[in-house]
Formats: C-alpha cells, sequence, structure tokens
C-alpha cells in the first residue's frame, strides 16, 4: 500500500490493542500455534520428536558470556537469547560453535538496543548515535579496518568476522559478509508503516523480514557449522541449485514468521512496532479483526511448512540419484538438508522453550508461563511443556 495513510494506521492499531487486551485477560490463551501449524497430516510435536539441541551448549555460552562481558555487549537477558545458537547449529563443533554464537550475541545485543523494535522509541541524539553504531558495520571490508573511537560492538564484530573467515573458503565468506551487513543495514531503522511513509504489503515485508531477521545470514552459517560448503556450480549443473536456493527461502521464511507469531506481542504490545506479520495483515485490511488476522498469518506460516515439506522431499529424491554418480556431492546435499530440517525443528522448540516470549497472560497458548520449563536448562522436546501438546 505505498501511500501514507497515517489516519487508518492509528485506528487500526489502536482497535488490535483494545482487542488484544480482550483476549489476554481470557482466563485462558486463545490461541495454540502447535495447533494453527498443524496441517493434513502433518504435526509440529511428531516433527520435532526427534530433535536435540547441541551438546556443546553450556561451553559455547560461558564463551560467549565471556565475549560478550569483554566488549560490554552482553545484556541482562542474554541468557534467553543466546541459547538459540545451540538450538539452531546441533551437530556443529565447538570450536565452530563458539563464532556463531558470537555472531548472535552481537546482532541480538543491536536489536536490543537500537532494532526496529526500539529505532522509534530513540531520542534524536540516540538515533545519531545509533547511525555511528550502524555505519562501520556497513562499510566493514575484508580486512576489517578499525578506526580511533571504534564503538566496542565494532571490536567485537571484528573479532567475530576473522573467527570465522579464517575457517571458511572465501567465496563462502564474502556471500556471508554481503548478508551479514545488509541485514545490519535495515534491521536498525524505524520499520514503523507510518516511518516508512506507507503500508507494506504483505509480500513486500515478507521479503524485507527475511533480511531484517537475519536469517538469510543464519542459514549461510549452516554450511559453516557443518564444515560442509556447497559447491554451487556442480549443484547447478545436476539441476539441484535452484530448488535447493526455493528450501533455504522457505526455511528463511519460516524462521522469521514464525517468530513474528511468538513475538507479536513482545513487538507489538510491549514496543509498539507495527513492524509484524500480524500487524501488516490488518494494516492492509483494516477491517479485519486481530483474531482473524493471526488466524491468516499462522495460514501463511502453515503454507510456507506445507511447501518446505514437499519441496526438500523433491530434492532428497534427486539427491539419492546422484549417489551412485556422485556421491560427494550427494553426502554434501544430504548434510544440507538435514541441517535446514533441524532448523525449521528449532524455530519451534527454542521459541517454546525460551523464556524470551513468555508472560503471564499471553494469548498464545505456547507462551504463558504456565507453560515456561521449571529451570534455565534445555527440556527434552518430548516434554509436553515445550512441544505444547
Amino acid at each position: 500500500m505505498k501511500h501514507n495513510t497515517s489516519g487508518v494506521i492509528s485506528a487500526s492499531l489502536a482497535r488490535m490493542r483494545k482487542e488484544y487486551a480482550e483476549m489476554a485477560a481470557e482466563s485462558s490463551a486463545r490461541f495454540s500455534l502447535r495447533e494453527m501449524l498443524d496441517h493434513d497430516q502433518f504435526h509440529l510435536s511428531e516433527y520435532c520428536r526427534d530433535y536435540r539441541p547441541n551438546p556443546y551448549g553450556a561451553e559455547m555460552y560461558k564463551a560467549v558470556e565471556k565475549f560478550g562481558r569483554h566488549y560490554g555487549i552482553w545484556l541482562d537477558d542474554a541468557k534467553h537469547y543466546i541459547s538459540c545458537t545451540d538450538y539452531l547449529y546441533p551437530s556443529a563443533s565447538l570450536e565452530k560453535l563458539v563464532p556463531i554464537g558470537k555472531n548472535l550475541a552481537i546482532d541480538f545485543y543491536l536489536n536490543d538496543t537500537i532494532g526496529r523494535e526500539k529505532a522509534g522509541h530513540l531520542t534524536p541524539e540516540q538515533q545519531q548515535a545509533a547511525r555511528r553504531i550502524r555505519r562501520p558495520f556497513v562499510a566493514t571490508e575484508d580486512d576489517f579496518p578499525i578506526c580511533p573511537g571504534a564503538h566496542p560492538v565494532e571490536l567485537a564484530n571484528a573479532e567475530m568476522l576473522a573467527d570465522i573467515r579464517t575457517e571458511a573458503p572465501t567465496d563462502w565468506f564474502t556471500e556471508f559478509l554481503r548478508l551479514w551487513k545488509y541485514q545490519i543495514d535495515i534491521a536498525h531503522i524505524d520499520r514503523n508503516a507510518s516511518a516508512l511513509g506507507y503500508i507494506p504489503g504483505i509480500e513486500e515485508y515478507i521479503d524485507s523480514r527475511c533480511h531484517v531477521s537475519g536469517m538469510h545470514h543464519t542459514i549461510q552459517l549452516m554450511e559453516f557449522a557443518d564444515d560442509h560448503f556447497l559447491d554451487w556450480p556442480r549443484l547447478t549443473t545436476v539441476g539441484i541449485a535452484h530448488p535447493l536456493r526455493q528450501i533455504r527461502n522457505l526455511v528463511a521464511r519460516i524462521g522469521c514468521l514464525m517468530n513474528d507469531l511468538f513475538s507479536f506481542e513482545k513487538e507489538f504490545i510491549d514496543n509498539g512496532s507495527d513492524s509484524n506479520l500480524v500487524t501488516v495483515i490488518v494494516l492492509n485490511e483494516p477491517s479485519l479483526a486481530l483474531s482473524e488476522a493471526i488466524v491468516r498469518a499462522a495460514a501463511i506460516v502453515r503454507g510456507f511448512i506445507a511447501g518446505f515439506l514437499t519441496l526438500i522431499g523433491e530434492v532428497r529424491n534427486q539427491g539419492h540419484g546422484l549417489l551412485t554418480t556422485d556421491r560427494g556431492l550427494a553426502n554434501m546435499l544430504e548434510t544440507h538438508l538435514r541441517s535446514l530440517e533441524q532448523c525449521v525443528q528449532a524455530g519451534w522448540v527454542w521459541q517454546v522453550y525460551t523464556m524470551r516470549y513468555k508472560r503471564a497472560a499471553s494469548i498464545w497458548r505456547e507462551a504463558r508461563l504456565a507453560h515456561a520449563p521449571a529451570k534455565n536448562t534445555a527440556p527434552s522436546p518430548h516434554d509436553q511443556r515445550v512441544i505444547a501438546q
């Protein structure tokens, strides 16, 4: 919706808050995300049943906390978000998991201090400071030059990038750095419709959200975590490159939009951000009730999950056909497909497990505090509090 409709935006957001308050006041949570994402014969709890986070999670956490505290970027609630590292990369060695954890520590620090949820609340002076922090990230070259007076997070970024570059092929790292820089560039500005000057269409929002969320560089890091870097020219030759890129894009969409559902309350209710799939749906169709928009948002995510399951099955079959002609490529492909599956599983299991999205009066059954883990340890995916049976 490429025009400024400030009156429509204000009225829609006010009505959404009122409808939300009524739903949150109910004695039990109105919605089950698991039930809304199940479809046909697919059951999310069953799909995640064999999932296990990385066994090196505790060691990674200590190393990344030391790194974060050294540079002054370790936030009070870091324990609630840094655990996503060992969930997203369950097969990585400790040597690979720690640099990835550093990357996510920087990412979450920036998100929770100058990210799109916070940007609209910053004073002019704080906004100027945020631009000063963001600018060197975007300008970063492969040799990571550091200017005098650099912000500590810039120093942390240089260390993290050097760690990753040392263990990765040049062409892979160049693409990773491009994705990382682009995410930093677009994610840490006010992305509310009023600040943009128009209401983004749903497809436009989804495309940008994949980058804002960091899902594209998160998926790129799977190759680093597995120490299996994809040979795209060979994949192109056998006709797998295009569908594999489609699968990666679906995984990015599933990851960021499933997060939009879990974080809707944190983003919209707590921080007043309308840069969220649920909110964007209402802004594009102001007559919709909040409950209807939630159902539509869940249907979009459910559709991407169904598309992912179909396409990954087809590509896996193609990979099996390569076993007799190019076993090395077939094994490389299967390793990556398995990591993509684990990413989808992790997107569910971690977001139900973490305290980051929990609240006493959540409209999500999975986010009400009654479903939270009893202690700060990773529960088994068999635990009903996690899978929310």
